[in-house]
């Protein structure tokens, strides 16, 4: 028989020798709702806590995955603040191209954690002003900023084709927009490595290695490339398989304090954890 990823019938396979981390993980790219492009086995907000549960995973950011293609999505956020538990934080999905963006970040009215733009799939480069401004008004808000570079695979786009924005645009809007703090998400590692010279010297810009995979001993060549004090730990789920992640960090070959700086630490001084 085979058990989906929330069977309760269903335990979590044991890594060997690998020891879980200390404070466990949080997950600063998790994901809720509908995908338009395929069906999600797991997309509810109990399922996500499940999951995160029985994989060592103790809290996260999380947004709606229907919002990104909603005429208005805060109507999206409105349903997934609803249902959001306690140690879990909100993710605003929001589309500077809108006229309304910038008011809804300033008032902040759902309490949110983050805005989480998606320029893969809304019409705006992250150097147009809308977006600068939005950024300017989140990071008064004190909204960390979060760019999803892409969702799913490119070698999957067939029936809408993600436009990764450029490494440069990345650079000029943490830049232009100083006091904001940034993590980018989407990128493999192969991706980054042409853009680490770019990337590593920006003291506000987090890197989410929910992508990491595909290269083997990807942790374990990560530090070459980019600081581990800014390295932050993503699942991607229920986009990507979440148990794939928590293994590739507890089975890297790290030392455990930086383990524990990328699964939680990290991302507890980034968004102000207790």
């Amino acid at each position: 028989m085979i058990f989906s990823e929330f069977s309760p019938q269903k335990t979590r396979r044991k890594h060997g020798a690998a020891a879980p981390l200390s404070a466990g993980f949080f997950d600063v790219s998790a994901f809720t709702g509908n995908w338009p492009f395929w069906k999600l086995g797991q997309p509810n907000m109990s399922q996500l806590e499940y999951a995160h549960t029985r994989n060592g995973v103790t809290g996260g950011v999380v947004s709606r995955l229907d919002s990104i293609f909603y005429n208005d999505p805060a109507e999206g956020d409105e349903e997934l603040a609803a249902e959001l538990p306690a140690g879990y934080l909100l993710a605003l999905s929001h589309n500077p191209v809108l006229p309304y963006a910038r008011e809804e970040i300033r008032e902040n009215r759902l309490g949110a954690a983050e805005l989480r733009l998606y320029p893969s799939y809304h019409p705006y480069r992250l150097t147009d002003p809308c977006c600068i401004s939005c950024c300017r008004e989140a990071a008064r808000a004190g909204l960390v900023i979060h760019i999803v570079a892409k969702i799913n695979d490119i070698r999957l786009d067939y029936l809408w084709r993600q436009q990764m924005p450029a490494a440069d645009e990345i650079v000029q809007l943490a830049r232009t927009v100083e006091e904001g703090s940034f993590i980018l998400s989407g990128f493999t590692l192969s991706e980054l490595a042409g853009h680490a010279s770019k990337f590593a010297p920006l003291n506000n810009l987090f890197l989410d290695m929910a992508y990491s995979g595909d290269l083997l001993f990807g942790y374990e060549k990560i530090p070459a490339l980019f600081p581990i004090e800014r390295l932050v730990f993503g699942t991607y789920f229920p986009i990507l398989c979440m148990e794939s992640s928590t293994m590739a960090l507890e089975m890297a070959g790290l030392s455990d304090d930086d383990k524990d700086m990328i699964g939680y630490q990290n991302a507890a001084r980034l968004f102000i954890l207790t």
